[in-house]
């Protein structure tokens, strides 16, 4: 679902926001890695899945994959990004993040679906990104005063799922 279809929706998904976000980020798609259909993606896909199975150890499969974050730190990423470039970043940005996260978890067998979020910071914080993104000659497109376009993971999970390790009660 695109953050334009959401607004429609009722309830508190979409509200807040009186369509401000709607005219950047209605239909706008999510990040994704391309490949070079070569072996420098395939091997940088088994390589991100081996050090996930290793850092799971044995963990619930919902876990998120939270070795990304210590690893990759946030912040710009040129776009367009293949896999081979992305593993050997040390800074990711949330797009990227999501898309490798959304690998890791197809990989343990767990359906997941990107999430779009529009969230609201204070300007001095979207200036001061802007700035770093500037700087990196990275697209700010995800900015707009002071709301911020943002990526991640949703899980699909049932009725007595375990999550994090524990029954669901």
């Amino acid at each position: 679902m695109y953050l334009g279809a959401a607004e429609k929706l009722s309830g508190p998904v979409g509200k807040g926001f009186s369509g401000r976000a709607s005219a950047k980020w209605d239909n706008f798609p999510v990040s994704f890695l391309a490949h070079h259909h070569e072996a420098c993606c395939e091997l940088a896909i088994e390589w991100l899945r081996s050090i996930d199975f290793g850092q799971l150890n044995g963990a619930a499969l919902l876990s998120g994959p939270r070795w990304l974050r210590e690893k990759y730190e946030w912040g710009p990423s040129p776009w367009p990004l293949h896999w081979c470039e992305a593993v050997e970043r040390e800074v990711l940005d949330c797009g990227a993040h999501a898309a490798l996260a959304q690998q890791l978890f197809e990989a343990r067998g767990v359906v997941n679906f990107r999430a779009q979020f529009v969230q609201r910071y204070n300007r001095e914080a979207t200036e001061q990104w802007g700035k770093i993104w500037d700087c990196d000659d990275a697209s700010s497109h995800w900015l707009s005063g002071d709301l911020i376009y943002h990526e991640a993971n949703a899980l699909v999970v049932s009725e007595g799922s375990e999550t994090l390790g524990r029954k669901r009660q």
